[in-house]
């Protein structure tokens, strides 16, 4: 889809998800880093999953193998990386009702309030890496493919 035709509706999404883990941190099983991944990505144009307005238009614009998922990338990516290390499993017994006072809500620093001088990865540094791991198992993926077919064409030896 066109930039200009995106709708922040996503973006506003994902805000919801941030506030509830500010306010619920060990009742989210994924980290923050997992949530400026997508946000990133729906506006790439590099990733299937947010290409288009939806899963028919993807399949008769593109060819899929083309562009990645963006669940392989996390499914590829360290398992430390995208979960949350203070996640209490099956701690919730009943539904979250967070607090929607706005004294109870934050600004979202690391998705709205971008500082190109701190020390800690950019976005952009974040969703290269992640993209050079894969891209890194792809090649070792076609080595090892390439080896199999080379030694499955191999003539036996009487």
């Amino acid at each position: 889809h066109d930039h200009q035709e995106a709708s922040p509706i996503f973006i506003q999404w994902l805000d919801t998800l941030w506030q509830i883990m500010q306010q619920f941190p060990a009742e989210v099983e994924f980290t923050e880093d997992l949530l400026l991944l997508l946000a990133d990505t729906a506006y790439s144009r590099y990733f299937r999953n947010f290409l288009h307005g939806c899963e028919l238009e993807r399949q008769k614009a593109m060819d899929l193998k083309s562009h990645p998922s963006v669940w392989d990338v996390v499914q590829h990516a360290p398992r430390s990386r995208f979960l949350n290390h203070v996640y209490a499993t099956g701690s919730v017994q009943e539904v979250l009702i967070p607090n929607p006072h706005v004294s109870a809500l934050a600004v979202w620093r690391r998705l709205y309030l971008i500082n190109p001088l701190a020390s800690a990865p950019s976005r952009e540094e974040m969703l290269d890496s992640v993209c050079r791991d894969q891209e890194r198992e792809i090649a070792e993926l076609k080595r090892a493919l390439a080896l199999t077919q080379s030694s499955g064409n191999a003539p036996a030896a009487n």
